[in-house]
């Protein structure tokens, strides 16, 4: 197994492939640590166009739990992890329809799996979208 500063781990799962490719494919036991890498060595731009495979992973990831689920919901979906305006201008280049999805996913982290980081994200943010 390579170590944690292994991008090109990352490079090699995502390169040349859609996000709907790789969902179509998606075994979470062997491709969890590699979207778990994602979430640190992907661009925000890139980032951006995966989140639909994320949002996509976290909803089949009901056996086992794996880290990447949280760490993209922390990274990316949370504001108290990203100065105000980093997370602005990242979570404002969603679509209103796009918002309205994030926001029930996010409502779906902290209502049924009892996420504490999406709890309060949907406090301070997320539910004014709901």
């Amino acid at each position: 197994m390579k170590g944690l500063c292994d991008p090109e781990l990352v490079h090699d799962f995502f390169s040349g492939r859609t996000w709907d490719d790789i969902a179509a494919s998606l075994k979470l036991k062997n491709d969890s640590y590699a979207l778990e890498l994602g979430v640190s060595f992907l661009s925000e731009d890139e980032f951006f166009y995966y989140i639909p495979l994320y949002i996509y992973a976290s909803l089949h990831n009901k056996d086992e739990f794996f880290v990447f689920e949280s760490d993209f919901v922390q990274a990316y979906l949370c504001p108290d992890f990203r100065s105000h305006d980093d997370f602005l201008n990242f979570i404002l280049r969603f679509s209103d329809a796009q918002l309205l999805m994030l926001a029930q996913f996010m409502s779906y982290e902290s209502e049924i799996l009892k996420c504490f980081h999406a709890s309060k994200a949907c406090v301070d943010f997320w539910d004014t979208y709901l």
